[in-house]
């Protein structure tokens, strides 16, 4: 697929094609004009194509773009689950009945991966609890 040509190339040549057609029909109204049109007709429709093609790969950076932010949210959603890990730490505790550290203690020679799964948590997030204590 060839680079589409920009829109404001797209435009000047549309404007360029209606200059030159309305000043030949001045000059040759003698029925000639057909062929003239027919010409024009057919720039015109390749121009649309070109146009086409542009707001196709338009719409493929519109939807890369609203996946982009898709990403950005679910990242800001995971920085913001990082920054408020007393409020997990405290749900935890509300959860179990039990402080973290008590919890940590019952579940001492568990794995990581055992624990965070019994507390509904990330193996990161019990590994930054152990190294408050």
């Amino acid at each position: 697929m060839k680079n589409p040509t920009p829109l404001n190339e797209i435009a000047r040549k549309v404007r360029d094609l209606t200059t030159e057609y309305r000043d030949y029909a001045e000059i040759h109204c003698d029925g000639t004009a057909a062929g003239w049109h027919l010409m024009i007709l057919k720039e015109l429709q390749e121009l649309k194509s070109e146009i086409e093609s542009v707001q196709i790969r338009l719409d493929d950076v519109q939807r890369q773009l609203g996946e982009l932010n898709e990403k950005l949210d679910s990242i800001k959603i995971e920085k913001d689950g990082q920054s408020s890990k007393t409020d997990l730490m405290e749900e935890i505790e509300i959860k179990f009945g039990e402080s973290i550290e008590e919890l940590l203690a019952e579940h001492k020679g568990e794995s990581l991966r055992e624990i965070a799964d019994k507390l509904g948590v990330s193996k990161s997030t019990i590994s930054n609890w152990l190294r408050k204590e």
